[in-house]
């Protein structure tokens, strides 16, 4: 009777190293492209961030939409609030002009600061209601509706 050899049909893939042939292991090249692959969306996604907050999202002198008040200029609205001519959209942290600008301007009740991308930042404002005089030491101050001196 004949012996009868079993053969094993092995599909993997074998590259020779040092004179012996060695078999390659697939699942390992694999698990090292994905890791390639998540560097590389981890690298544009750094890049993107990098474009937004320098090139992208840029603001003019002519992007900054003021209204709603008429006894400052707007120069005056730019110069308190710290927001300057030009600027980047994704920098500009509106709630701190808004404070800024109910805190020093005496004749602002209430200052909203909007972000409209891709290049326009609006700042409504409305200004404070007379509600009286107050005399004190010769001198006469303005109150308005919501208290403000």
């Amino acid at each position: 009777m004949k012996d009868v050899v079993k053969s094993y049909h092995d599909t993997g893939e074998y590259k020779i190293i040092n004179g012996q042939r060695v078999k390659v292991n697939r699942r390992k090249r694999r698990s090292n492209l994905k890791s390639y692959y998540a560097i590389a969306a981890v690298a544009a996604m750094v890049l993107l961030l990098i474009l937004c907050m320098t090139v992208f999202f840029q603001y003019g002198p002519d992007d900054v939409t003021i209204s709603g008040v008429t006894l400052y200029t707007k120069e005056q609205i730019l110069a308190v609030g710290g927001v300057s001519e030009e600027g980047n959209l994704m920098r500009t942290d509106t709630d701190a002009i808004s404070e800024r600008l109910k805190k020093y301007l005496v004749y602002i009740d209430e200052a909203q600061v909007k972000k409209s991308y891709p290049s326009k930042l609006i700042i409504n404002v409305t200004e404070a209601q007379k509600a009286g005089d107050i005399e004190f030491k010769d001198k006469y101050y303005v109150i308005s509706k919501s208290g403000k001196l």
